[in-house]
């Protein structure tokens, strides 16, 4: 990130002046609403760039895979804010690739300027119609990626490393019954993503995968 004094400045003019985008559209799956890519960028492009910023996500190599980089561009301070993002592929086509970058270029476009496209129904949507059942702790509050003991880990391992593990305990997190959870094990299997990891952050998701198995009561494939 390199942020400068008019990069800052120009953000925060343009949060004060963003809101969530209208959505638009139906997930078939969960029966809820949400803004597509169009609506986020038709909403956010005018705004962005009253105030002298413009947004870019070009694809790029690394060593993990495809990924999206995010940037927010202030010429006049030459500064800029970026993210990046692996591409996590279904089914290894062009049009797999082509919805990998759309579903990831949403997602980061709303993290890095921090609004919602989606409804947040604490999952009621996923669960509706299911008999109720009391609900067991589970703790996955912590990150090891924030852990100073494991910082020497992530630089050896690079940026991708740290981008790689916030992309899968956030899916993984997003889980709300077996069926997700068994097609999460499927992608990580699929795509070997997790081989780049620092043994402490794959122990890590294995430790969160074990936890919200058991929480679903029901076991989908075993194994990372």
């Amino acid at each position: 990130m390199e942020t400068t004094k008019g990069l800052m400045e120009a953000l925060l003019k343009a949060q004060l002046a963003l809101s969530n985008p209208i959505k638009s559209a139906t997930n078939p799956h969960f029966k809820s609403k949400y803004a597509t890519l169009p609506d986020i960028r038709d909403m956010v492009t005018p705004i962005l760039a009253e105030f002298g910023l413009f947004i870019t996500q070009p694809v790029q190599v690394t060593d993990l895979g495809a990924a999206l980089q995010t940037l927010i561009v202030h010429p006049e301070s030459e500064g800029y804010l970026q993210s990046m993002m692996p591409l996590m592929l279904e089914k290894q086509t062009p049009q797999g690739m082509g919805s990998a970058i759309t579903y990831a270029r949403r997602y980061a476009l709303c993290s890095i300027l921090n609004i919602a496209a989606d409804e947040d129904d604490d999952g009621n949507s996923a669960s509706a119609g299911k008999p109720s059942k009391p609900e067991k702790a589970i703790d996955l509050s912590g990150r090891m990626a924030d852990n100073p003991d494991i910082q020497d880990d992530l630089k050896a391992n690079g940026y991708d490393a740290k981008a790689v593990y916030d992309t899968v305990i956030f899916e993984l997190n997003a889980c709300q019954d077996s069926d997700m959870l068994a097609e999460w094990v499927k992608v990580n299997k699929e795509t070997r993503r997790m081989q780049g990891l620092p043994s402490g952050l794959k122990q890590d998701v294995t430790n969160r995968f074990n936890a919200m198995r058991d929480h679903f009561s029901t076991k989908p494939p075993q194994g990372l």
